[in-house]
């Protein structure tokens, strides 16, 4: 997990990050105090941290490095839960997010 800081914003990286690792973070008290305005999805979306991490960071966008079949994966497409992590984002109330895995994204 990176921190990152640009004028004022902190963009946090999650990597290949897994539930166990999150877990460990927030027990330990790394999150204590951090906050994301951009996160990007540990594991792709796909079976990362849990939920409460994704709380506790309340990043304002995320950015998702998936590509498009990953990034919008349905409940009939069996081993792929992005769409479970797509709904708990979606749930906090964060509506701005970037799918980069095919192409470059420019945020501003």
């Amino acid at each position: 997990m990176y921190d990152v800081c640009l004028e004022g914003k902190h963009i946090i990286y999650l990597g290949d990050m897994g539930p166990a690792a999150g877990d460990q973070h927030m027990q330990n008290g790394v999150l204590d105090g951090v906050t994301a305005d951009l996160v990007q999805m540990s594991h792709h979306g796909q079976n990362g941290v849990t939920r409460e991490f994704y709380e506790k960071l309340a990043p304002k966008a995320c950015v998702w490095p998936a590509p498009d079949w990953l990034y919008n994966a349905r409940p009939e497409n069996e081993g792929l839960v992005t769409w479970i992590t797509k709904q708990w984002i979606e749930e906090m109330g964060i509506n701005e997010n970037y799918c980069t895995k095919d192409g470059d994204v420019t945020i501003k």
